[in-house]
């Protein structure tokens, strides 16, 4: 093959009429040729030039999909490339030459056809042409004056009302509140977040008391919805500096919806108005006791409240609730919870802890507690433990230790396994061998394997491995 110096040159040795024969011929017999030369020749483009990078797009697609219409797995990344590939080139192109509209309305077509797709998008295909065609429109705003600017964003708009997928949907909202942020637009898509919250919550505008919101039948995407919207909503009036009396009055009314009571919150904090954020997270742990990630979250906002304003005992409680309840056996708030005490105390409270935590090797392991981390780790179906605190355990036992290695191995190599199982056997009796009698153990074990299993060639090559 050619390279582009030797085809330059190519080119440079022929005479004009040649060249534009021979183009001629080829854009005749190629219509996306056609229309890319259009492009770099700086031609004014029709609608039909339009359709004509569409039809490219639709027929990317057929030649990817199988006889029921579908782009499996394997096509899917040819798809992806040849789509991406294409759709770049040609919006990359069309603002170039500021060709604002026809552009955006290629990339609309793009952005539409993903929703209409059949592909196993186990590889996330759509969502990766989909924000494709968001960073080409982010361009082209960037790129267009203030007018078609204005345009462009009512036909973005317009998209949120097609029925289009709810992935989908997600992209445009991120493009209209990230890129559009002159006044005009802001008090736009505050009306539009009025009639989407309106929509959402039934045509309800009520919330006189906390639950209003929290009590309206919907499932769990609706609402999930209504809260994005909402926080559009209070994002915007940030935008708008309006008065935060103003903004405060709105999280009230929607501060049943757990990601509005948190942001509230923060705002509360931020504002140094600590007691309030202390009573949204307590009424937010009755109100969300069903939900053990934003419990967590409250206890721990809590705790930290509780000692920023000196109330140790309430901080104290509310410890024992994260180490028992929402983020058991963490090390961290244990570190908090010990301080509270003295060394003799402690040696008692930690019981509790001790009692009612399962995973508790690193508490055992920070407190030095090694005969404890070895009964546990003895305990275990697996060596994970062993493994990980060996040089903490090794000399406290090393004939139990060793006992242990031997149950796990003859479990593992009972049943046929693959290459990568018999590796880790022979790791592990490698491991066995600096304990005191492990050498005779090992051999005594190879010896039994090469005999047992010699009809096991992949297990005979690791075993092999093993230098006794």
């Amino acid at each position: 093959m050619m390279n582009n110096a030797e085809i330059a040159s190519l080119v440079e040795h022929a005479d004009d009429r040649t060249i534009k024969d021979f183009l001629i011929s080829l854009l005749q017999k190629d219509d996306v040729l056609l229309q890319k030369f259009k492009i770099a020749s700086g031609t004014q483009l029709s609608r039909s030039d339009v359709r004509s990078y569409e039809k490219q797009i639709v027929r990317i697609c057929k030649q990817n999909e199988n006889e029921h219409g579908f782009i499996s797995y394997g096509a899917s990344w040819n798809f992806h490339r040849e789509y991406e590939e294409f759709l770049s080139e040609t919006a990359t192109g069309l603002i170039d030459r500021k060709e604002y509209m026809p552009a955006f309305e290629f990339i609309r077509f793009c952005f539409m056809t993903l929703n209409s797709l059949h592909i196993d998008d186990s590889n996330g295909t759509t969502g990766a042409l989909a924000y494709l065609c968001i960073d080409f429109w982010r361009i082209l705003c960037d790129a267009c004056d203030s007018s078609t600017r204005r345009m462009l964003y009512f036909q973005i708009k317009n998209i949120l009302t097609a029925d289009i997928a709810d992935y989908l949907t997600t992209y445009i909202e991120e493009m209209l509140f990230k890129y559009f942020s002159e006044p005009e637009f802001l008090h736009d898509k505050l009306i539009l977040c009025d009639e989407q919250i309106r929509s959402l919550s039934d045509g309800s505008d009520r919330a006189e008391d906390e639950k209003a919101v929290y009590s309206l039948p919907m499932n769990f995407s609706d609402r999930y919805e209504l809260s994005n919207w909402v926080l559009y909503r209070i994002q915007l009036m940030e935008q708008l500096q309006l008065p935060q009396e103003y903004r405060d009055e709105y999280c009230k009314k929607y501060i049943s919806i757990e990601q509005v009571r948190s942001y509230y919150a923060e705002e509360c904090i931020r504002l140094n108005r600590f007691e309030e954020a202390i009573r949204l997270y307590e009424e937010g742990k009755e109100l969300f006791g069903d939900l053990p990630g934003i419990m967590r979250d409250y206890s721990k906002q809590l705790a930290a409240l509780y000692l920023k304003t000196n109330q140790m005992e309430a901080y104290k409680n509310e410890l024992w609730h994260l180490i028992l309840e929402y983020q058991r056996g963490d090390l961290e708030v244990y570190k908090e919870l010990q301080a509270l005490y003295s060394e003799d105390e402690w040696a008692k409270e930690r019981e509790k802890i001790f009692a009612h935590v399962r995973n508790l090797d690193e508490l055992y392991n920070y407190e030095g507690l090694y005969d404890r981390l070895l009964e546990m780790a003895l305990q275990a179906p697996s060596l994970y433990y062993i493994l990980r605190y060996e040089e903490k355990v090794k000399d406290l036992a090393p004939d139990r230790i060793l006992e242990k290695y031997e149950t796990v191995i003859r479990e593992m190599v009972e049943p046929v396994s693959n290459r990568a199982t018999y590796a880790e056997i022979a790791a592990y009796l490698v491991r066995m061998l600096p304990y005191p009698n492990g050498n005779n153990l090992v051999k005594k074990i190879l010896d039994e394997f090469r005999i047992k299993y010699k009809r096991r060639p992949a297990m005979m090559d690791e075993l092999n491995c093993v230098e006794v």
